[in-house]
């Protein structure tokens, strides 16, 4: 059996000696201002042999052991770690787990901290150029190679979380396990962490489109943020059962509706925020809105014409929404002379309430979103012209 190092035995000894001043089973460590959980740190005790075979995380760990060792198999391949070695095990993976107690005092003592989701995304969304690059070609490993500043950073973090348990020192905790994880993403460890804390390669693709999505992105582009090649980047999307594609028009339609909700932005703006070049291909696919009517009774088959911008001659209840020329009421059609015939696209929605909540300042895009939710049935007429 390896001996541990230097480092690993004054880490393991300062860990022992915080760990058997307090009796804790388990202690959660909360965010301050939202009360959201950042992490779940845990002493793991058994006094016999434990195996648990197809184990699966839902949340990353980083794990200490301080006595005994444990064994980790996945597929054919198997991981040993000792007393005062660090590692980390990623989510959504099947491993089967050995816990061997020391011979000695017959004891498997370790620590584990559990990230939560929100503590990654807060760093996801603080750090982005930390998890900008990873390949995801290299071989998962799980042992983290201990430094001095990493080993300072967990032990502070131990004694400030048992310290908590009186003193309530919330916002402490919080950078303690914040510091812990971007010591790691700073070290040679990093892409091997992103891995493991990041395993998802479209949240990763979405988060880099997301930068900057009026960016004409390509998946030449995308991929060479992510340090591979194009045939590799679509071979592993497949394999997740989606395509760069699919992601971008996602992300782009996520920024769409924020913007559209903010009721300040032109569907023009929002198309070009949202990487689009002409609002007719705008993330909405409606294209520009000539005309939107909206709390038509039930009842009503048929609309009178010559309809004011006022909305006159409208049925009781009825209005109408903003329209993309600027104005309320309805603007006809007038494609460039002599360019190829344009479609014009009537759709009339039966919903399941009587009321939406719109106005005169209502966009079309906006409307559409309002009732994206509430749809029973719709029809649909396209008309061409040109001049």
């Amino acid at each position: 059996m390896a001996k541990s190092t230097g480092l690993d035995q004054n880490f393991k000894d300062r860990l022992l000696s915080l760990v058997e001043r307090h009796e804790f089973e388990s202690l959660s460590l909360k965010e301050a201002v939202t009360i959201e959980k950042l992490g779940t740190l845990t002493k793991l005790s058994v006094r016999h042999r434990q195996c648990i075979r197809e184990l699966t995380l839902e949340k990353p760990i980083i794990v200490v052991i301080l006595r005994g060792n444990k064994t980790i198999y996945l597929d054919d391949r198997q991981y040993l770690f000792q007393p005062g070695e660090l590692f980390c095990v990623p989510p959504g993976i099947a491993i089967t787990v050995i816990n061997q107690p020391d011979e000695k005092d017959s004891l498997y003592l370790a620590l584990v901290l559990e990230l939560s989701s929100h503590l990654l995304e807060r760093i996801r969304s603080a750090y982005p150029k930390l998890i900008d690059r990873v390949s995801y070609e290299s071989p998962l490993q799980f042992k983290i190679p201990l430094t001095k500043d990493l080993a300072n950073s967990l032990v502070y973090l131990l004694e400030s979380a048992l310290n908590d348990i009186s003193n309530h020192n919330l916002y402490l905790n919080e950078h303690r396990v914040m510091e812990v994880v971007l010591l790691l993403l700073n070290s040679e460890w990093r892409e091997q962490l992103l891995q493991i804390i990041y395993p998802d390669l479209p949240m990763r693709v979405a988060n880099i489109l997301c930068q900057d999505l009026s960016q004409p992105w390509t998946t030449a582009k995308l991929a060479a943020e992510l340090n591979i090649s194009v045939s590799t980047l679509k071979r592993q999307l497949k394999q997740h059962q989606t395509s760069f594609r699919q992601i971008l028009t996602a992300a782009r339609m996520e920024k769409a509706m924020e913007l559209i909700q903010q009721d300040k932005y032109a569907i023009t703006q929002v198309a070009i925020a949202c990487g689009y070049e002409s609002p007719p291909d705008a993330p909405t696919g409606v294209g520009w809105w000539h005309w939107t009517v909206f709390n038509l009774p039930a009842n009503v088959t048929s609309l009178p014409a010559n309809v004011t911008s006022k909305g006159e001659k409208l049925p009781d209840g009825s209005g109408q929404g903003f329209t993309d020329f600027g104005d309320v009421g309805y603007g006809g059609a007038c494609p460039p002379m002599g360019d190829q015939a344009h479609e014009y696209v009537f759709t009339v929605y039966a919903l399941n309430v009587e009321n939406i909540p719109a106005d005169e300042t209502t966009t079309g895009a906006k409307l559409a979103f309002l009732i994206k939710d509430h749809i029973l049935a719709e029809a649909t007429l396209v008309a061409e012209y040109q001049r």
